[in-house]
């Protein structure tokens, strides 16, 4: 085995690590040796640093591992250049931490790449199914109340974030437009707005509808909605450049509540009172 690195712990213990067992325990008194941490296959420490006492860094062909002797999961920070916070270079030659926390990562052929300890105060997600998100705007956030958060944006339509599983992937569906603002979940159904009106998607039969919020009154149209509100009565709002509409489940259309004629409605919120 290739043994790149071995440190001496506060108990006496020595920790050895290399490419093929990874991070060993072993206890001179005993000459015993414990397996702590095992690399994937195929994948090739390069360097290792002890950190407080506490944390071994490897540094390796795939990116960098975190192990925690106090038994907490182990961390991976793997390649992501899409995100400009992220680590640029899965090649890591070196990994050390200074006095501050602060993380600095030696790679290949993408120079150094420091990390303050604020930064993992935040899980980052900037690709949704294997596409960067770069250049799209976030707009909303809505739950489904079944472990799903849903996310609407500019450019780059409905995303779908699975809590459990912490992945985030594309609603695809022909017709869910590509912006899409203000989320709000009734029901089974997700509202939301977007330049041809609001588009309601149900996330369990998967179906699709959306609905034009033209105003015939004074000639005037604008099918766009800028805001989607569910009041505590399940009623269903959406504000336009022309004023507030409601959601009438008799006709399954929008009406116009004529309370705001030619207002550009852009947020709406409930009292306790109703």
């Amino acid at each position: 085995d290739e043994i790149e690195a071995m440190f001496e712990g506060a108990d006496g213990h020595i920790y050895v690590v290399s490419t093929e067992n990874g991070i060993c325990e072993l206890d001179p008194t005993e000459s015993e040796v414990r397996h702590l941490f095992k690399l994937p296959e195929g994948t090739v420490l390069i360097d290792a640093h002890f950190d407080r006492g506490r944390w071994i860094w490897l540094a390796t062909t795939s990116g960098v591992w975190r192990y925690d002797l106090l038994g907490t999961a182990s961390i991976r920070i793997s390649e992501n250049r899409d995100d400009k916070f992220g680590l640029w270079g899965g090649y890591v030659t070196c990994v050390f931490t200074d006095r501050s926390g602060g993380l600095w990562v030696g790679t290949k052929d993408c120079g150094v790449n420091w990390s303050g300890v604020f930064q993992n105060n935040f899980e980052k997600h900037c690709d949704a199914s294997g596409k960067t998100l770069a250049g799209s705007i976030v707009d909303g956030f809505a739950e489904d109340g079944r472990g799903n958060l849903y996310v609407t944006t500019e450019q780059q339509g409905l995303l779908k974030y699975d809590e459990k599983q912490k992945t985030l992937k594309r609603v695809e569906h022909p017709d869910i437009p590509n912006s899409l603002c203000s989320p709000v979940s009734c029901g089974t159904g997700l509202w939301m707005g977007s330049l041809y009106g609001v588009c309601r998607f149900d996330p369990v039969s998967g179906k699709v509808k959306n609905y034009n919020l033209r105003k015939n009154a004074g000639g005037l149209n604008d099918p766009r909605a800028f805001t989607v509100f569910r009041s505590a009565s399940d009623r269903i709002f959406a504000g336009s450049s022309l004023g507030l509409l409601e959601y009438d489940r008799d006709s399954d259309s929008f009406v116009d509540t004529g309370l705001f004629e030619g207002e550009h409605i852009t947020s709406m919120s409930e009292d306790i009172d109703g």
